[in-house]
């Protein structure tokens, strides 16, 4: 093809009309020899007309050099560069490109001769290919006159695409030309060849992938009969299952530009481990201008048994214009399609995989949601969506309306229900049926909690709930989360005693709080009520309430019996053992903790009246009597109302009430009264001898 700016360019030189200058011949130098005068005379003629022959002939050439003077005063010279996908390929076999790849054939034009150059062109010719680049200016004229000046370079480029020719073997060779015009009319020429060689490779991928190596261009129509294009029959091992196939092959009639559209056809013919034949034909329309040919010939193709040969199959229409495809098989690519399915179920918008999910109250509405989603590469059909608890979802949208759940596609279903309490937990499945009958299935489980929010307090008096004009209750409370759902914010109150009130705040699922308070001054009976209240997760509030009564009584109750010295210490008071006057008795009572002391009298008899009723406590004063106890120390008597208890007696096997001295004393005096009765003996002895 060619190109120029106002002008073009040929082969690389210099010269006129593309000859030669005219040599000028020198005489050859004369040789010296001996003359005679007459000879010297006669050589002096000869001479004469030999100068004048040759002043004419130079001022001859003198003229003819005078009228190409102007021409030959400078230089014209024209140089063309040429570098494919970068690279100065002069010489084969240049870079490797694939097929179907770019191809940029650079061009630069330069003038590095003296004359400005006109009408420069630049072509560049395949001799062995139909396809000629067509070579574009890109850039180089500074001045934008469209002449080369001297010292300049101007850039083309042209582009294709990498492809394979069966008669060369992958290699291309192009040459590029330049032309131009000199100042004086004279042309101009340059040349420079590159080259390339187109390297096979597979355009697709896939599980398997199985190349064919190149084949011959071939002409005519696939059919199932001899005649089309086979490749040559390669070993696979391609298993049993469902896969998409495909082919890939390069359409060499479209990058050589050979005349209109035309039909492709394509199969892969598969040769299973017992021999049966499975062909997967199919025809498209190839544009022109389309270079690779891959085809998906199988969406879903269903092998029963493994695949042990492979062999492609290809061939073309004649198209319109009568012409015919060359085409170059590739490779076949293999994707196995393996069926999948996902079910994910919510309740109530949460997907509540594990427990206890939403937390809803008893008698509430349960909204479920199950998404089926095709995570696979079939097409799945008798798409069925289960609940394990009774519940039946329903198909509410997603489909495209083919019934078919196509690989990507989700489809949505829904079911509802009302709360129950506790923890509950359903489990939802889908089923279906892939392409090649393959069946799967997916489950997914979802929770929630019914909730059933519940306290409890009791409120108790300690003691029967009796006491004296004045005197104080004291009252236990216990507060329990009854309920099966935390609570929080829980608060007592009690109207008519105020030490009762409390603020316990969070209270765990079974948890309780117990606590004592006080009543005092008591002048009258009363019924107390104390209120709970607290609030759910939901915020829903509960509340519960217990009372305890009050009365207030007389005091006449009776605590008493007597100290006694037990002689023969059988801890039972026989005939005759007397009283021992003066011992001490404590007396506590347990509920409020008051205390009071009696002493025993002459018959040692003491006696606690006006008691209220409770629980008291009675002991002896040890420090205020001598002797062992021979009955407990202590008794631990309950009054009801008006109640007597005379039998908390004490025995003592010494029963001698303290005198106020105590043992040291005694010892003391021990020792003076042996002192004394030993200086006693010494002077009676002294005026026994006469001393």
């Amino acid at each position: 093809m060619t190109t120029g700016r106002s002008g073009g360019h040929r082969s690389r030189g210099e010269g006129i009309d593309g000859g030669s200058p005219t040599p000028i011949r020198l005489p050859p130098a004369r040789t010296e020899r001996r003359r005679t005068r007459g000879e010297a005379k006669m050589a002096v003629g000869s001479r004469g007309r030999r100068t004048a022959a040759a002043l004419v002939a130079v001022f001859v050439v003198l003229g003819m050099l005078s009228s190409v003077a102007p021409v030959m005063a400078t230089t014209l010279v024209i140089d063309i560069e040429k570098s494919t996908n970068g690279v100065d390929a002069d010489t084969p076999p240049g870079p490797s490109i694939r097929i179907g790849d770019p191809v940029v054939w650079t061009y630069v034009v330069t003038n590095p001769g003296e004359q400005v150059i006109s009408d420069v062109e630049v072509t560049d010719l395949a001799p062995e290919h139909s396809l000629n680049p067509t070579p574009v200016y890109v850039s180089g004229d500074e001045n934008d006159n469209g002449l080369l000046d001297p010292g300049e370079a101007w850039v083309y480029q042209a582009s294709s695409t990498a492809f394979w020719d069966e008669a060369l073997g992958g290699s291309y060779a192009n040459e590029a030309f330049a032309h131009g015009v000199g100042e004086y009319g004279h042309g101009v020429d340059a040349s420079d060849p590159s080259h390339y060689v187109a390297t096979s490779y597979c355009p697709i991928d896939g599980d398997i992938v199985v190349p064919f190596g190149s084949t011959d261009p071939w002409r005519g129509l696939l059919k199932d009969v001899p005649g089309a294009r086979r490749t040559e029959p390669v070993a696979v091992d391609i298993p049993a299952g469902v896969w998409s196939v495909r082919l890939a092959g390069y359409d060499a009639h479209s990058v050589r530009g050979g005349g209109g559209e035309h039909e492709e056809q394509w199969a892969a013919e598969l040769v299973s481990t017992s021999g049966a034949t499975v062909r997967t034909p199919t025809t498209r329309d190839i544009p022109d201008d389309e270079d690779f040919v891959v085809d998906e010939v199988a969406a879903a193709l269903v092998l029963d048994e493994a695949v042990t040969t492979l062999t492609g199959l290809h061939g073309s229409l004649v198209g319109p214009s009568n012409s015919t495809n060359s085409l170059v098989a590739l490779c076949a690519a293999f994707t196995r399609l393996r069926p999948g399915v996902s079910i994910e179920k919510a309740t109530n918008g949460e997907d509540a995989d594990d427990p206890t999910g939403p937390t809803i109250a008893v008698g509430g509405a349960v909204e479920w949601t199950y998404v089926v989603t095709n995570t696979g590469s079939l097409d799945l059909t008798e798409v069925v969506v289960s609940d394990d608890q009774g519940v039946t979802p329903a198909y509410a949208s997603g489909d495209d309306g083919d019934g078919v759940l196509e690989p990507g596609e989700s489809w949505t279903y829904t079911a509802s229900g009302v709360a129950v309490a506790g923890q509950y937990v359903n489990v939802a499945t889908v089923e279906a049926v892939a392409v090649g009958g393959e069946q799967v299935s997916a489950s997914d489980r979802s929770h929630y909690f019914g909730a059933v929010p519940a306290i409890d307090i009791v409120k108790s008096t300690v003691g029967d709930g009796s006491t004296v004009v004045g005197g104080s209750v004291t009252f236990e409370l216990v507060v329990t989360n009854t309920g099966n759902v935390p609570l929080s914010e829980v608060t007592v109150t009690d109207p008519l005693v105020p030490a009762c009130d409390a603020e316990i705040g969070d209270l765990a699922v079974g948890a309780s709080v117990d606590y004592t308070c006080v009543a005092e001054g008591i002048t009258a009976g009363f019924t107390n009520v104390a209120h709970v209240v607290g609030t759910s997760p939901l915020g829903e509030r509960v509340a519960a309430r217990d009372e305890a009564p009050v009365r207030v009584v007389a005091a006449s109750g009776l605590i008493g019996d007597t100290v006694w010295h037990d002689v023969n210490k059988n801890g039972k008071q026989d005939p005759g053992e007397e009283g021992v006057a003066g011992a001490k008795v404590k007396l506590t009572n347990l509920d409020t903790n008051e205390t009071a002391t009696a002493t025993t009298n002459a018959d040692g008899k003491y006696l606690f009246s006006g008691l209220a009723a409770g629980r008291y406590r009675v002991e002896l004063v040890t420090s205020s009597v001598s002797g062992d106890l021979t009955t407990p120390r202590v008794f631990t008597p309950v009054l009801g109302e008006g109640a007597q208890s005379l039998d908390n007696d004490f025995g003592l096997a010494e029963a001698l009430p303290r005198t106020g001295l105590d043992a040291g004393a005694l010892a003391f005096a021990g020792v003076v009264l042996v002192l004394g009765g030993g200086a006693l003996l010494v002077v009676d002895r002294r005026r026994l001898l006469g001393r």
